[in-house]
């Protein structure tokens, strides 16, 4: 489950796996409504259990509202930065922006580092899907700024996979190298 850990992780906004109050991973097929099909994840949000998609659906329309009536901004800016990764999995561009725009202002609101970088690479995968590539380097290189200020090795890597394939697309082969090397070497690193 390691791995679904880590998908969950990154939905909902933490990067260790014990940051997320994760129930269980893909549930048993007998425990699912027949309307809910994918993988998904049973989190706590506001303290009630949540089916978080991994990769699409509508099963988060919950936990937005629950978000934001807990009074806690950074519950309520992973729920937001959630949302902006599931609209932008569902092609919903401008709703994955809105969701992600106002993540990125609680974060920099409460001076959340860390949420702060996970919302930045958020909109930096956002903007990379549509070929963006100027905007999602912008992105993608805050984020590493602040991974790196705050130790987040798996934020890091990820943020160095996309810097490399954008500098791919941009024929900036020496640069897609390092990138794409370092980004390897740092997740051999965290396994």
């Amino acid at each position: 489950a390691r791995v679904g850990r880590v998908l969950v992780a990154e939905q909902v906004g933490v990067e260790r796996e014990d940051d997320v109050r994760l129930v269980q991973v893909q549930p048993r097929a007998e425990d699912l409504p027949e309307r809910l099909p994918g993988r998904l994840a049973l989190v706590v949000v506001a303290d009630r259990l949540v089916l978080v998609p991994l990769g699409g659906g509508e099963l988060l329309q919950e936990a937005l509202p629950l978000a934001r009536r807990s009074g806690d901004p950074t519950q309520l800016a992973n729920i937001l930065n959630a949302f902006g990764a599931v609209s932008e999995g569902l092609g919903q561009h401008l709703a994955a922006y809105r969701y992600l725009s106002e993540a990125l202002d609680i974060a920099h609101q409460t001076g959340n580092r860390y949420l702060g970088a996970t919302v930045q690479a958020t909109l930096g995968r956002l903007e990379y899907s549509q070929g963006l590539y100027t905007p999602a380097r912008e992105h993608f290189e805050a984020a590493l700024d602040l991974f790196r200020e705050i130790g987040g090795v798996y934020g890091e890597a990820n943020a160095l996979h996309f810097l490399g394939f954008i500098a791919l697309a941009d024929g900036h082969d020496a640069t897609a190298t390092i990138c794409l090397h370092e980004s390897i070497r740092l997740s051999m690193k965290i396994g």
